[in-house]
């Protein structure tokens, strides 16, 4: 683990624990811990509760509830030094970099200075979206709009909670913030030649060890008609198709936070005159309500997100968990995902995503408990628990509906007279099989279940991280 990094998590985490939530963003300049890779880098921002990390997906971002906190933005030095408007003729071109990127101090930039697509237009083009896109590298911009005209048109609909979005070189992971309003994605997943792949940086996400103590994992993938749409190549040129559907994901987490701090019954009410992390409006977020209505009850899958995404040490009982232990504790809860435990923002953003990935897309989710082997192979990765399409359990169908109500209302009915045609389900896996055993579906067995693939290729095992 990457010392700089494990340090300020559980500092972050140390804080949080005592519910002090400290809206400042932590700066760290990591010198002298390189990644395996040979790079060296500045760390993502650890950020306080209102900025979410994401490509997902995560530590929370400043708590706007504590008005006389100070605000010190990430330290991102190429992103920094190369970050331009993408569209150089913009109403907002001279203040949209300093607005998002280059500010220090959290305080110089209003909704007035720089206001949420929302604030201008209840609908937005693919046109103005991409007038408030900055990039490091020309190429960035280029391939976001073409994967922004594949999108559903509920994508640019979002967009309407955000003042900005950022793709730069060194971003890594993927997050939201509300110090800005904006979205800074990562390019590891737009990429399309492997001279663009050249320049993204190749950083591994600085929550790779966390939860490594621990004796069970749990692994997610999206799959269309049984082909995984979220393992994407990175030896040869991909298309825009190839790319689509983790890139959708990926917005649609990101988008759902943007949502959760700027509703869009309330963007016309906001003060544009204050500081842009000022102006969310506190207490009533769709998070605090789907957390007061419909509460994630398991504090022991509460206490192992703290270890697996924020980086707490873990301690002896739950190194003693095993894949079984979960798999009895995970299910009866209404979580969509083991990500939705570590806050409540990102419980939102993982009901959205998946539900909206099925509505969109009629994409599938594979959500599972594994054990923990050390082994890449996924042979040795065995299921004890497994569900495609979680989304479908009625409970959790619930939260989802309601998170939609509040995030996206234009869209309820259309969703809900969507599930109604969906009434098959979730599809449970085969326990005992591996994870990618678990991926073939057999439509003659009246179970449903998933069944494990007649051929014993073995492949690699995605430990997938979660979007912040």
């Amino acid at each position: 683990m990457r010392c700089a990094q494990f340090r300020i998590m559980k500092l972050l985490f140390l804080i949080k624990s005592l519910g002090n939530f400290l809206p400042i963003l932590l700066v760290a300049t990591l010198i002298g811990c390189g990644d395996g890779g040979g790079s060296t880098r500045n760390p993502p921002p650890v950020l306080p509760e209102g900025t979410t990390l994401d490509a997902g997906n995560s530590p929370a971002g400043p708590e706007v509830d504590d008005p006389d906190s100070k605000l010190y933005v990430f330290d991102q030095p190429g992103m920094r030094a190369l970050a331009r408007p993408y569209i150089g003729l913009t109403p907002y071109a001279d203040v949209i970099v300093p607005c998002t990127v280059t500010l220090k101090e959290g305080e110089e930039c209003n909704l007035n200075t720089l206001p949420l697509l929302g604030m201008e237009t209840t609908n937005p083009t693919v046109g103005q979206v991409m007038e408030r896109v900055v990039v490091s590298h020309e190429w960035m911009g280029a391939r976001f709009q073409q994967v922004l005209e594949t999108m559903p048109p509920v994508i640019r609909l979002m967009t309407r909670g955000l003042t900005a979005i950022v793709i730069s070189h060194d971003v890594r992971p993927s997050f939201y913030t509300t110090q800005t309003g904006a979205m800074y994605l990562d390019p590891a997943g737009l990429w399309l030649t492997l001279d663009e792949k050249a320049v993204v940086d190749t950083a591994p996400d600085f929550r790779s060890e966390f939860g490594k103590a621990l004796d069970f994992s749990m692994f997610w993938r999206y799959t269309l008609n049984q082909a995984h749409v979220t393992r994407l190549p990175d030896d040869r040129d991909r298309t825009v198709d190839e790319i689509k559907y983790r890139m959708a994901s990926l917005l649609f987490h990101e988008l759902a936070h943007a949502n959760d701090f700027f509703p869009p019954d309330q963007l016309q009410n906001l003060d544009p005159t204050v500081a842009i992390w000022r102006a969310v409006t506190s207490g009533t977020r769709p998070s605090n309500l789907l957390a007061a209505q419909y509460g994630l009850q398991s504090q022991t899958m509460k206490s192992l997100a703290r270890v697996s995404f924020l980086g707490a040490a873990a301690t002896a009982t739950q190194r003693a968990y095993t894949s079984e232990d979960i798999a009895q504790e995970f299910p009866p809860d209404t979580a969509s995902d083991y990500y939705s435990y570590s806050t409540e923002r990102e419980d939102l953003a993982m009901l959205f995503e998946e539900l909206m990935m099925l509505y969109s897309f009629d994409v599938d989710r594979d959500v599972a408990v594994t054990n923990l082997p050390d082994s890449n192979f996924c042979e040795d990765y065995i299921v004890s628990w497994g569900q495609r399409n979680r989304i479908l359990e009625s409970a959790v169908t619930n939260r989802a509906l309601f998170v939609v109500a509040e995030v996206l209302p234009e869209y309820l009915s259309l969703v809900e007279s969507f599930l109604l045609t969906r009434s098959d389900g979730p599809t449970m896996m085969i326990p005992g099989n591996d994870w990618c055993m678990n991926r073939f579906l057999d439509p003659s067995d009246a179970s449903r279940s998933l069944r494990a693939r007649e051929s014993n290729e073995v492949h690699s095992a995605d430990r997938l991280i979660p979007y912040l």
